[in-house]
């Protein structure tokens, strides 16, 4: 006579699988994660591998300058210059009138464009872990504008720009945007190209941290803060405490899977712990040469008051200082 399943015994295999389920999905999340992380290394490693080939078409130069190219938005919906209109129109935008537009600007915000002709493909300047904003899937996101109107991404790979070097010409602020790298802009500069960083994750649009914006940057997440980086306000953003919520372990809206990846100048790429990263990062004293730094979760000294006071004497090769 066959006999059915009692209702303990349905409850005890469904109470299992409960379990298993509750062990294994961290599991699998943390496992997607990881697949995540690995796919960024390699889009780092593609991307430093683009940077050392325009090394060696520009006399070891890194591109910094700041022009206009028509059709040069990473956006492709945005490239359909015809040639008979001024596309500085799409290398200008007007702040007061909401007017123009910057998906042909190639500088700092879009260095991107400079590896294009290297890379041939977009993707591997967006971050696998947080992706690209689109309005069409993400309407509601305050940055989705970025890449429909000016070709940026957001959540992307940060340019060192203390290594590069930037410019700022086409706002007519040239001298008072310059910003010169105090390496030289050149990789023949750097001391230890297999330690200074060059590239690193943007993974909050909203951060300060160098893999986040530039101050007034217009949040496209695509440069870290010039002219230097201090541990005490990166300490104080990782943990939040920059929020005021303290906290003992990084925030994993700042920080991806708990760390960050880091394009090194010679084209290889690392994962970094953030303790391992701190360490590596001199103090707002050391960077300064003394002077206060502006506030503790302002991550980068004022251009025009620290400028060449820079003290590129102490040894934080990751960050190019040290001989």
């Amino acid at each position: 006579m066959s006999r059915a399943f009692t209702l303990i015994e349905l409850l005890v295999v469904i109470a299992i699988i409960a379990i298993l389920a509750a062990i294994l999905f961290p599991v699998f999340a943390s496992a997607k994660m990881a697949a995540k992380r690995t796919s960024e290394i390699s889009n780092q490693k593609q991307i430093g591998s683009a940077a050392l080939i325009y090394l060696g078409d520009f006399d070891d130069h890194y591109f910094m300058g700041d022009t206009c190219v028509p059709n040069s938005s990473l956006n492709p919906a945005n490239n359909n210059w015809n040639g008979t209109s001024d596309p500085n129109v799409n290398c200008q935008y007007d702040w007061g009138s909401h007017q123009g537009s910057f998906s042909w600007r190639v500088n700092r915000y879009g260095w991107q464009r400079w590896l294009m002709p290297y890379t041939k493909n977009v993707g591997v300047f967006i971050h696998p872990g947080r992706g690209l904003v689109d309005p069409l899937s993400d309407p509601g996101n305050p940055h989705s504008h970025y890449w429909s109107d000016w070709g940026g991404i957001v959540y992307a790979t940060a340019l060192n720009t203390a290594i590069t070097g930037a410019t700022d010409t086409l706002s007519g602020y040239s001298t008072l945007n310059y910003r010169n790298s105090w390496t030289g802009g050149t990789q023949f500069g750097l001391a230890t190209p297999a330690e200074t960083a060059l590239f690193l994750e943007s993974v909050n649009v909203n951060s300060i941290l160098p893999m986040g914006v530039l101050s007034g940057d217009m949040g496209q997440a695509t440069a870290i803060a010039y002219p230097g980086i201090f541990r005490e306000a990166l300490s104080n953003e990782v943990y939040d405490r920059c929020d005021g919520l303290p906290g003992a372990k990084a925030d994993a809206q700042k920080v991806f899977f708990g760390g960050q990846t880091v394009g090194f100048a010679d084209g290889h790429v690392k994962s970094l712990t953030i303790p391992a990263l701190l360490a590596q990062t001199p103090t707002a004293t050391e960077l300064s040469n003394g002077l206060s730094a502006s506030g503790a979760c302002n991550i980068s000294f004022d251009v025009q008051t620290l400028g060449s006071t820079v003290n590129t004497n102490i040894r934080y090769p990751l960050w190019g200082l040290g001989l």
